[in-house]
């Protein structure tokens, strides 16, 4: 695909570095948009910290608040696979006819980015429904009751998910120019 020696060959070649190029920003901004989403998690966890604490005071346990968030992610990155997938179908053809750029269908995909996509699911599942029960329990119920109890203690997921996204940003468009 990207050389045109072959005889009998109609195929435009296509410049590999620049495939490489859109494939790295492709990735770049999906791991930004999921930074972006564990931290809006972590952030809606920490209004929810009433309703937390007022489950954990009836007697939930650190499994029954884990599984909650696990299933509440689940629910979530599905639903946004979905709709991605979706939206790749609904524009295929216009790509194609209007800009000559060909988009696989699902059923063309490879074991491997079968693989690749559910591995990516599953990590983002844990991630957005492991890491928000573990900072609900890092702090006892009183403590959760309090107005202020988000404000306090340690930020370092986020910390490190925010500095990433700006680097990446910086990286972008010092590239771009």
């Amino acid at each position: 695909a990207f050389s045109a020696f072959h005889s009998g060959d109609w195929f435009i070649p296509k410049s590999k570095l620049f495939l490489t190029t859109l494939a790295v920003v492709g990735l770049s901004v999906i791991g930004m948009a999921w930074a972006n989403y564990v931290n809006l998690s972590i952030t809606r966890t920490k209004r929810r910290f009433k309703e937390i604490a007022t489950r954990r005071v009836s007697g939930a346990k650190v499994i029954d608040m884990t599984i909650q968030f696990m299933v509440e992610a689940a629910m979530v990155n599905m639903m946004a696979i979905t709709l991605a997938l979706t939206l790749i179908q609904v524009i295929r053809t216009p790509l194609s006819t209007l800009f000559g750029i060909h988009v696989a269908s699902l059923s063309s995909l490879s074991a491997t980015s079968a693989i690749m996509l559910i591995s990516i699911a599953i990590v983002g599942i844990l991630a957005t429904g492991i890491y928000p029960a573990l900072i609900s329990f890092g702090i006892n119920p009183q403590g959760l009751f309090k107005k202020n109890s988000g404000s306090g203690g340690s930020r370092i997921l986020p910390n490190i998910l925010t500095t990433g996204q700006f680097i990446a940003a910086i990286t972008f468009i010092l590239l771009s120019s």
